[in-house]
């Protein structure tokens, strides 16, 4: 293998990852709200490159798979009508 090979693969080092805008553009959130989930008890995971964070898109599905809820018909009050 040598220096062109690497330069003609097709896969990219990130391939796998996206940026904060990318991220945040993917999911229908703001850029903000994105740093706000990094910071959470249970946070989005990322590596930092730099000052850079990118998100494994894998990592992000078990992500959002851990916050999966269902709601309990038990304990919701429904008002009545008057």
């Amino acid at each position: 293998m040598n220096d062109n090979d690497l330069h003609d693969h097709t896969i990219g080092l990130l391939d796998g990852y996206l940026a904060r805008p990318d991220l945040a553009r993917e999911i229908g959130k703001s850029e903000r709200t994105i740093t706000r989930f990094m910071h959470e008890k249970d946070g989005l995971p990322f590596v930092r490159i730099g000052r850079t964070p990118y998100f494994r898109i894998a990592s992000v599905r078990v992500w959002l798979d851990r916050r999966e809820t269902t709601m309990n018909p038990t304990t919701r009050k429904h008002r009545r009508a008057a």
